[in-house]
C-alpha cells in the first residue's frame, strides 16, 4: 500500500515537492531519527576540515544532499549538475533558498562548450563524463557496489571550466 501511495505521488509530479517540504522533515524527525544522525555525521565530517567560508562550489551535486551540510559551512553554495532529473530535484529541494543556493546545469570539464555524458541511470551518481570511470566501474563485479553499474546511453550535458565558474562567482575559499 506505500509503495502505491508513493507512485501515485510520483505520477502526480509532487513527489519532490513533499519529500523536501517541512512536513517531511518533521516525519523524518519522529519516524525515522536514523536520517537526522546521517545527516549530523555528514555535517561533522565536513566541519573536522572545512572553516565557515563565504563561498562553496558543489560539483556534481547529485540531489543535494551534501549541499545541505556545505550550507552550514558557506554563505553560499554553487551546486553544478548536468543530469537532467538530479537537476530538477535541486531546483524544487532549494526553491526558497535561491539568495544561498545557486544552480548550474552544467558539468565541470577542461573545455567549455558540450561532452558526453555516460547514463547508468537517470538521476544517478554514477552518471560520468570520465570514459576511464566508465570502464572500471562496469569492469567491477559487484565488489564495491550493491549492484552490477553498466551505462546504457550516453547523453551531450554543457560543460564550463572552474575558471568560468571563479570568474562568475569569485573564489571559493576554506
Amino acid at each position: 500500500m506505500k509503495q502505491k501511495i508513493k507512485c501515485l505521488i510520483i505520477k502526480s509530479g509532487y513527489y519532490d515537492y513533499l519529500k523536501y517540504s517541512h512536513l517531511f522533515k518533521l516525519y523524518e524527525k519522529f519516524f525515522k531519527p536514523q536520517v537526522a544522525k546521517n545527516a549530523q555525521r555528514e555535517d561533522t565530517f565536513y566541519q573536522s576540515f572545512l572553516r565557515k567560508c563565504p563561498l562553496i562550489f558543489d560539483i556534481g551535486a547529485n540531489d543535494g544532499h551534501k549541499t545541505e551540510a556545505f550550507l552550514k559551512l558557506a554563505d553560499q553554495v554553487v551546486c553544478c549538475e548536468p543530469d537532467e532529473r538530479n537537476f530538477s530535484i535541486l531546483k524544487t529541494r532549494f526553491r526558497n533558498r535561491q539568495k544561498n543556493i545557486k544552480l548550474e546545469r552544467v558539468a565541470l570539464s577542461s573545455t567549455i562548450g558540450q561532452q558526453g555524458m555516460y547514463i547508468h541511470q537517470t538521476g544517478s551518481a554514477f552518471n560520468t563524463l570520465n570514459p576511464k570511470f566508465k570502464s572500471i566501474t562496469e569492469a567491477d563485479d559487484l565488489e564495491r557496489w550493491t549492484e552490477k553499474i553498466k551505462f546504457n546511453s550516453v547523453v551531450k550535458v554543457s560543460t564550463v571550466t572552474l575558471d568560468i565558474l571563479i570568474e562568475k562567482y569569485g573564489l571559493p575559499t576554506s
